[in-house]
Parts: structure tokens; C-alpha cells; sequence
């Protein structure tokens, strides 16, 4: 595969310098959606890639893995369909030893991007109850909301 080749690639330049990767982003959607954590009907799309970052993760000795997901439209249940991808994803980073992360990020960024509050974000963490999901804070995307770090508590 071309990106197996292009991880490999990275991990040798990585390795001739004294520098860590320390967070990776889970891929783009098959069509090009911002992550599909969110999204309905694409578990197994969602699943694929969060294999694949773990795949990149381990290459590379990142322990990180921002779970990015989605901007579908709002649809009725979808905090619950969130919550439950971001389980079967904390399982299997869990055998990783990786971390997954989730963050607010810009409606200016990402039009429609399901997670753009961050106490929303924060309260996902808690009600998701997994160890390895953690809330990943982003001094641009809080300053782009207009929200500080002692404000988002």
C-alpha cells in the first residue's frame, strides 16, 4: 500500500532526528469527511480508521490518537451513536497502549464539525467513562470560539 510505504518513510526520517510524534489525527473519511465518529451508518468506515491511525501510531511510538468526528448534519441520537464509536475505539487503542483524543474545534475551521462546544466536548469525556479518552485542548480553536482556558470548565 502507498501510505504503509509513506509511514515508513516518515518513521526513518523521524528516526534520524531526536524528535517524537506525539499526536496523530485519524483520517479523512472515504469522502473526504473530517472524521466520522458522529456519522450514522459508518461504523465500520470509522472503525478502518481508526485502525489505520493505529497502524501510523505504532510505526511511529505515538501514544496519541486525535479521533476526529465529522460534520453530518445533527441527526436524533447522534451523541449516543458518538458515545458508543468512541467506546469500541477505546477498546481498541486500549491493546495499543494509545490514547485517544477528542477536541472542539472551529465552526470557522470546520463548518458543522459536531464537536464546536467545548464543555459539550468535555461532558462526552466524562459520559463516555474510558480511561484512554481524553479531552485534547486547543488554544486555537478556543481562542477562534472566543473561550479561555478557565472558562471551559
Amino acid at each position: 500500500k502507498q501510505w504503509y510505504q509513506r509511514r515508513v518513510r516518515g518513521h526513518e526520517a523521524l528516526s534520524a532526528h531526536p524528535m517524537q510524534v506525539t499526536l496523530i489525527n485519524t483520517p479523512l473519511g472515504p469522502n473526504k469527511e473530517p472524521g466520522l465518529a458522529a456519522c450514522q451508518d459508518k461504523l465500520s468506515e470509522f472503525l478502518a480508521g481508526v485502525q489505520q491511525g493505529i497502524e501510523y501510531c505504532n510505526a511511529l511510538k505515538c501514544t496519541q490518537l486525535h479521533i476526529m468526528a465529522g460534520n453530518e448534519p445533527p441527526y436524533e441520537g447522534q451523541r449516543l451513536i458518538f458515545m458508543d464509536h468512541m467506546r469500541k475505539a477505546a477498546d481498541i487503542l486500549k491493546e495499543h497502549g494509545i490514547i485517544g483524543l477528542i477536541e472542539t474545534i472551529s465552526p470557522g475551521v470546520i463548518p458543522g464539525y459536531y464537536l464546536n462546544d467545548p464543555r459539550e466536548t468535555l461532558s462526552l469525556v466524562s459520559d463516555i467513562a474510558c480511561d484512554n479518552i481524553a479531552f485534547q485542548f486547543d488554544f486555537f480553536h478556543m481562542n477562534m470560539l472566543g473561550e479561555t482556558d478557565d472558562q471551559v470548565t
